[in-house]
């Protein structure tokens, strides 16, 4: 995979081109691209819960702007860290409960796999 790209420090996009470039298919591992574009949310939600908390933290009562502290930036951490959790609490849930049917359904012959939960396309998918 490392001669596809131009540098041995391939950019994100230089990979998400890669990775989805359908002549590329037989060369990417597959299940790649999902986490990759998981972790791409996860971490925007982190930067945007982070720049947001120092924003608000940066405006005094009346509106005006004021230098950030070492405790303004362990609260906005902290804000980061709720943030965080509210995102990726119910994210890491389902794809367990996923994990758990999967191997659940391999060992077991018998067992009959749910569908996923809170996916509208699963029909749709299945008649593909």
């Amino acid at each position: 995979m490392r001669a596809a790209f131009s540098s041995q420090k391939a950019v994100s996009k230089d990979l998400i081109v890669f990775c989805l470039n359908p002549e590329a298919s037989d060369t990417v591992p597959q299940g790649v691209l999902s986490p990759l574009v998981g972790q791409m949310f996860f971490r925007a939600t982190l930067f945007s819960a982070f720049g947001a908390s120092k924003r608000w933290l940066a405006q005094n009562a009346d509106g005006s702007p004021r230098d950030l502290t070492v405790t303004d930036y362990y609260a906005a951490g902290a804000m980061t860290g709720f943030a965080a959790a509210f995102v990726e609490g119910p994210i890491d849930f389902y794809k367990s409960q996923v994990q758990v049917q999967i191997i659940r359904s391999r060992a077991d012959p018998k067992y009959k796999r749910a569908p996923l939960p809170l996916c509208p396309f699963t029909n749709w998918i299945r008649r593909r």
